[in-house]
């Protein structure tokens, strides 16, 4: 699991320096950057199984299935709290890892309210 906040001071901050939710490291239900305003958080758990190992030319590999769930917002100072401000996400994953170096290739795959997005990418999302 996971919980990540941030909150950006000032009155004229510009937008690539704002809080962004969406995408491959943020609620992956929604394209990359989706969401933008000073402050945010995202919460996630994600739950991996290791499903088939390999040894492919002395090399170990496992093929490892994901599952997770996400919710996360952006906001400005004084918005009102509710869950239907909320942000939800959640899909699955399939990647293939070698454990005895950080090379992970990873196609996740995350629903929303938006449809559906893919992630193709080497490395975890987190």
């Amino acid at each position: 699991g996971r919980v990540a906040a941030r909150f950006v001071g000032g009155s004229n901050v510009p937008f690539y320096e704002q809080t962004n939710v969406g995408g491959k490291w943020t609620l992956r239900g929604f394209g990359d950057g989706r969401f933008i305003d000073k402050h945010g958080f995202v919460a996630g758990i994600e739950e991996r199984w290791n499903v088939v190992g390999l040894r492919l030319y002395d090399v170990d590999a496992v093929v490892q299935l994901a599952a997770f769930f996400e919710l996360g917002r952006v906001f400005r100072g004084g918005d009102a709290f509710t869950a239907e401000s909320l942000k939800y996400a959640g899909g699955g994953a399939l990647r293939f890892v070698l454990p005895g170096s950080d090379l992970v290739g990873s196609a996740d795959f995350g629903i929303s309210g938006e449809g559906l997005q893919a992630f193709i990418d080497l490395g975890y999302p987190f």
